[in-house]
């Protein structure tokens, strides 16, 4: 089974769990061979002040990038880490010229925050949405060594559109010295959530723009970050941009996921393909059930049967919608949507895979809970076919704020305690 690249020109064929593994294998035998990713003399640290060309100036003297064959656009960032020896290494022009394994870096102190990269049409275009690569996923030693985005601006005509949260896996880093009093050596990293070299964090986010908009001129503003293990470099690999009738350069995705996404934000439900056996989770009659005595939560369709006092170990109930939230559709399928398009379009959705399946995993809904919180990610599950073979949540909970896996663990149903 394989991803479809699709576009423009010619048409390729790469095996769905290698979409970003692939390009990932490539640099990981640079690494142990002691190529390019294995060097720290330049790295990509912002200690090297003077490689960086500081703020931009705006005007017409950027880099000049084509993003299909009909259109052509100029791009520039606020500012660009430099290399003495390869002066365009980690230029803007690397943002959309269709290669994972280019990265812009910007090259002022600090995370990157407010720094911004700008592209501009020689005409106007229709704009439908846009897939990102963020960080630099060339491999996952540079992923998570460098910064990435974790909010976005985007504004069209320097208008503001939206702000978006990029979502990541992460984990907690305690210090040693943090653990032992006996060790005084500072670590480069303070105490903190970092995010993962995993392959949900490697994957390409999808924007689907609630209504298409004609613009000249789209700016990506970061507004947070969050820092890298070793360098305060704020990197993005790639953004294929979606026009209204077509995409920048060559997808490394499948095009027919644009095409799903689009489908369910239009609601032209007739256009898509959905398989026999399809499963859709009715909200309406979704309860998690969290289990104290034996440390696991279920779900739970109907209502509640023959509830009991509550016990320090009895189960609590938990229904997905509130009362009010509870409202009427023509069937399920309409009913799953209007409870969670908002987390499907104009929204960052994570494209993925787990065995055969594709997963097109929306943003966080919730949290619902007491004390203890689930957290709701509506997910679109694709068969090999690009049929759709389920649309339901996957869940988190958590019992205390702080450091989590912010996107759910993808695992079949029944295999961590969650029954459908």
């Amino acid at each position: 089974m394989g991803f479809e690249l699709s576009g423009f020109g010619q048409t390729f064929m790469i095996p769905v769990g290698l979409i970003v593994v692939a390009v990932v294998g490539v640099a990981i035998d640079e690494t142990l061979a002691g190529g390019e990713a294995a060097k720290s003399d330049i790295g990509l640290g912002n200690e090297k002040a003077e490689f960086g060309i500081g703020p931009a100036k705006m005007s017409m003297d950027g880099s000049e990038v084509t993003l299909s064959k009909r259109e052509r656009a100029r791009t520039w960032a606020s500012s660009e880490l430099r290399d003495p020896k390869l002066p365009d290494r980690y230029s803007v022009k690397n943002v959309f010229d269709g290669k994972l394994d280019t990265a812009w870096v910007e090259g002022v102190p600090g995370d990157g925050e407010g720094e911004f990269v700008v592209v501009e049409f020689e005409n106007p275009v229709a704009i439908d949405g846009f897939v990102l690569y963020p960080g630099y996923i060339k491999t996952r030693k540079t992923f998570v060594e460098n910064s990435v985005p974790r909010v976005i601006e985007i504004y069209f005509d320097n208008e503001f559109h939206r702000q978006y949260t990029i979502t990541y896996d992460l984990e907690i880093f305690i210090p040693e010295y943090e653990l032992n009093p006996n060790v005084t050596e500072p670590s480069f990293r303070p105490m903190g959530c970092y995010h993962t070299g995993d392959e949900v964090n490697l994957s390409p986010r999808i924007v689907i723009l609630d209504n298409p908009v004609r613009t000249s001129t789209i700016k990506l503003l970061v507004k947070s970050a969050l820092s890298g293990s070793k360098y305060h470099d704020l990197c993005i690999s790639e953004c294929f941009l979606l026009f209204s009738e077509g995409w920048s350069n060559e997808l490394p995705i499948d095009g027919g996921i644009i095409l799903i996404l689009r489908s369910l934000r239009d609601r032209n439900l007739g256009d898509l393909s959905i398989g026999a056996d399809a499963f859709v989770e009715d909200l309406r009659e979704k309860y998690v059930v969290l289990d104290y005595s034996k440390a696991r939560y279920l779900v739970q369709y109907g209502k509640p049967q023959n509830q009991v006092p509550r016990t320090p170990t009895s189960p609590v109930f938990f229904p997905r919608l509130e009362e009010s939230q509870v409202t009427q559709g023509t069937s399920i399928f309409d009913k799953f949507l209007n409870h969670t398009i908002e987390a499907l379009v104009d929204s960052p959705v994570v494209v993925t895979s787990y065995e055969s399946s594709i997963y097109l995993i929306g943003t966080k809904l919730g949290p619902r809970g007491d004390g203890e919180w689930f957290e709701f990610y509506p997910t679109i599950i694709l068969s090999e076919c690009m049929e759709i073979a389920a649309l339901r949540e996957l869940i988190y909970i958590d019992a205390d704020p702080g450091c989590h896996y912010v996107i759910p663990e993808i695992k079949p149903p029944g295999s961590s305690g969650v029954e459908p």
